[in-house]
């Protein structure tokens, strides 16, 4: 997975359990990381607006359509991880972003903001873009409340202004976990520990 053989790229979603779905939030920012030889690095960080419009090709039986079919799972990102069974939302996310960029990624990774909450705590905390911090005390608490009170309503300007926030925080969270030198044996055991929850789920 580490890209031992070669460079592999990964699909990662950010779930954010403010807006629950079946494989335990709504899809938000996304990323593309590239892993080779053991190092980690993203190549794309991009909001939720950049697949409007893609559609998956995809097909999971008579049943999934019959359960699924009218929400527009694989029409629309947000919708794609309806159903609780995550390689459904994986194979919809990674088709999406293929017909988007023509780039067949590896696999598929989701995370929700308790996860980053486990490793931030083993990382220390990261910087936003306006010079505020989000902690392994505090990332879940203001992905899911502070900034729906900061960026409040239905508007398409407050909704494009929570995107954008929470693009920063995935970003900047994301990048320190990266970036961390320190303690590899206590991000693992953060890593199972969010796992376990099923709060990091791979496909």
């Amino acid at each position: 997975m580490l890209g031992a053989g070669g460079p592999k790229q990964y699909f990662l979603a950010f779930q954010n359990e403010a807006e629950a779905r079946g494989t335990g939030g709504l899809p938000g920012a996304f990323a593309i990381v590239q892993a080779n030889h053991g190092k980690l690095a993203f190549t794309r960080m991009e909001s939720d607006t950049m697949l409007s419009g893609v559609a998956a090709t995809v097909y999971f039986g008579p049943d999934y359509d019959h359960l699924f079919g009218s929400a527009g799972t694989t029409t629309t990102y947000s919708q794609g991880n309806l159903s609780p069974h995550f390689p459904y939302a994986a194979q919809i996310w990674a088709s999406m972003w293929k017909k988007y960029s023509g780039q067949q990624v590896d696999g598929v990774i989701a995370i929700d903001p308790t996860a980053l909450g486990y490793l931030l705590a083993v990382t220390g905390p990261a910087t936003l873009p306006d010079k505020t911090q989000i902690s392994g005390a505090n990332a879940v608490a203001l992905t899911q409340a502070t900034t729906y009170a900061k960026f409040g309503g239905t508007s398409e300007d407050a909704n494009l202004q929570r995107r954008a926030y929470l693009l920063g925080v995935a970003s900047a969270a994301s990048k320190k976990i990266l970036d961390s030198r320190g303690e590899p044996t206590a991000l693992l055991a953060a890593a199972g520990k969010a796992a376990e929850q099923r709060r990091i789920l791979v496909w």
